[in-house]
C-alpha cells in the first residue's frame, strides 16, 4: 500500500474509525484500527522492534488523521491510535512525526498494559517522555499484565477496562471499589469490548463510555458517514 496512492484517493487506507460512545449515546471519540483486523495484528503488521515498518504504520495513521482534522475539530471527536515502545520512541525522537501528532489537539496515544516497565510510571523515561508531550489512554486494563500501579502517577486521561475482566467482576461487590480506586486517577473511563445493548445498559454511571461491536464502524477516509449519534 503506498501513501501517495492512499491520500489521492487511489487505494482505499484499509484502516476503519471505530466509535467509542458515551452514555448519553454521542460518540465521544473513535478509535483508529485496521479494518476486520483480529487481535495482535497491528503489532504483527508493525514488525520487530525499531524496523522500518513500524514508521509507515504510523505515518500513515497519522497522516490519515490529518486529513480528517477538519472533521475532529469541527464535531468535537477525538481520535485514538496505538503505539508500541517502538513507535513511543520514534514519537519523541523524530521530529517529522513529533510535529505532524503534537498539531492534533484532538489525537490521543493508547498503549496497553504490555508496554515495557508500564507499572514504573514517570520512572519510565520512555512513558515520561511521551507523557509530558501527549494526551495518553491506557488501553486493557485488567488483561494480567499489569496492575493498578501503574495508574497511580497519573498519567492517563482515560483507562480502558478489558471487556472479559468487565464480565467477570462487574456483578461483584467489589466492582464499586475497583472503578473509585481507578476513577483517583485518570478523568474517565471506557469498558472495551461490548457487543450487545444490554451490557451498554449493565454498565453503571461512573463509567462515561463504551467501545465495541453494537456501534457501527467506518472506514476512515469515510468518516463523514460515520454516525454521531447511537440509540443505547
Amino acid at each position: 500500500m503506498n501513501l501517495s496512492e492512499i491520500l489521492t484517493g487511489k487505494v482505499i487506507s484499509g484502516y476503519e474509525a471505530e466509535p467509542i460512545v458515551d452514555r448519553a449515546g454521542n460518540v465521544l471519540a473513535v478509535k483508529i484500527r485496521k479494518d476486520s483486523a483480529t487481535p495482535g495484528w497491528f503489532f504483527r503488521q508493525a514488525g520487530k522492534p525499531g524496523n522500518a515498518q513500524k514508521k509507515k504504520v504510523l505515518k500513515e495513521q497519522l497522516s490519515l488523521i490529518d486529513l480528517k482534522t477538519a472533521y475532529f475539530q469541527n464535531n468535537n471527536i477525538l481520535c485514538s491510535i496505538n503505539i508500541d515502545f517502538d513507535m513511543a520512541a520514534i514519537l519523541i525522537q523524530e521530529e517529522e512525526f513529533a510535529e505532524l501528532a503534537k498539531s492534533k489537539p484532538f489525537l490521543r496515544l493508547e498503549i496497553s498494559e504490555g508496554f515495557p516497565n508500564l507499572s514504573d510510571g514517570r520512572s519510565n523515561r520512555v512513558l515520561q517522555a511521551l507523557a509530558e508531550e501527549y494526551r495518553l489512554w491506557l488501553g486493557d486494563l485488567g488483561s494480567g499484565e499489569s496492575s493498578l500501579r501503574a495508574l497511580q502517577e497519573n498519567l492517563y486521561d482515560a483507562v480502558k477496562i478489558d471487556n472479559d475482566f468487565f464480565k467477570i467482576y462487574s456483578k461483584s461487590g467489589i466492582w464499586p471499589v475497583i472503578i473509585k480506586n481507578i476513577m483517583r486517577y485518570c478523568k474517565f473511563i471506557i469498558i472495551e469490548g461490548v457487543d450487545s445493548k444490554e451490557q451498554c445498559h449493565a454498565i453503571e454511571k461512573d463509567i462515561r463510555a463504551v467501545q465495541g461491536g453494537c456501534f457501527k464502524s467506518v472506514r476512515l477516509e469515510n468518516i463523514e458517514s460515520l454516525n454521531k449519534k447511537f440509540i443505547l
